[in-house]
């Protein structure tokens, strides 16, 4: 799925494929005018404002008061490792803001702390137990065999066997913003109650998110991945 995402759907790819369509399979009466309705969709795509219509779908808070609620659980599925010239494993920029901020809420509510995440090479450390490294919590159970999120999904069901863990009682999933959606869908089809905690912060709203940004491309390419991997498993039967 990623090469297909990066060959064909990563911005700017899809405007770069309308204008060779343009270029060579237009006619020269419509061609002026369809490059320039090319010209204002790269602009729009290159704004903030769009950035944040096109993740708003995934990101969306139910503004819901996460202490009136009781939990089984929090669950922080990892989000990449890598490896130094000295061949030690850290975790990813991701990986350290979802497990921070899983920690923290774990510590706010007295509960387990779930770090989901496998081996991405098989003669080194599972993501979770690099993750683990970082943290300063007792109360942490690892699941170290999924590598994606529908792996993740599947194996929490044995962990909670094994540890005794009530699924009927909500499980509270701490990820990054724009993959909550998929994470929490797949748990649901896993027969799971989630609750996705989402930390808010406020966007400003002024002149310049309607001013093209750099920024945005990675923003977009992050959206439209969640977009495509919503379909995909959907279509695989993961949600």
């Amino acid at each position: 799925m990623k090469e297909v995402v990066n060959y064909i759907f990563y911005f700017p790819l899809p405007i770069f494929w309308l204008l060779l369509i343009t270029l060579f399979l237009v006619n020269k009466e419509r061609k002026l005018f369809a490059l320039k309705i090319i010209m204002v969709v790269f602009y729009i795509c290159l704004t903030p404002v769009f950035s944040f219509l096109l993740e708003y779908p995934l990101t969306r808070s139910d503004h819901f008061n996460y202490d009136i609620e009781k939990y089984s659980a929090v669950l922080v599925p990892t989000a990449g490792i890598y490896k130094d010239v000295n061949f030690e494993w850290h975790p990813s920029s991701n990986s350290v803001l979802r497990a921070k901020l899983g920690e923290k809420v774990a510590k706010k509510y007295n509960l387990p702390l779930i770090i989901s995440g496998g081996k991405i090479d098989l003669s080194g450390k599972s993501e979770s137990e690099t993750v683990v490294d970082i943290l300063n919590y007792k109360n942490l159970i690892i699941e170290n065999f999924s590598r994606n999120t529908y792996e993740t999904a599947k194996n929490i069901n044995d962990l909670y066997r094994r540890n005794n863990l009530n699924k009927e009682l909500y499980l509270l999933l701490v990820t990054s913003p724009k993959h909550s959606l998929r994470m929490a869908l797949s748990l649901k089809k896993q027969g799971f109650k989630v609750k996705k905690y989402i930390y808010e912060s406020k966007k400003l709203f002024n002149f310049r998110v309607f001013l093209p940004d750099a920024r945005t491309i990675s923003a977009n390419n992050t959206s439209m991945y969640e977009y495509i991997g919503i379909i995909y498993y959907f279509f695989k039967g993961y949600i």
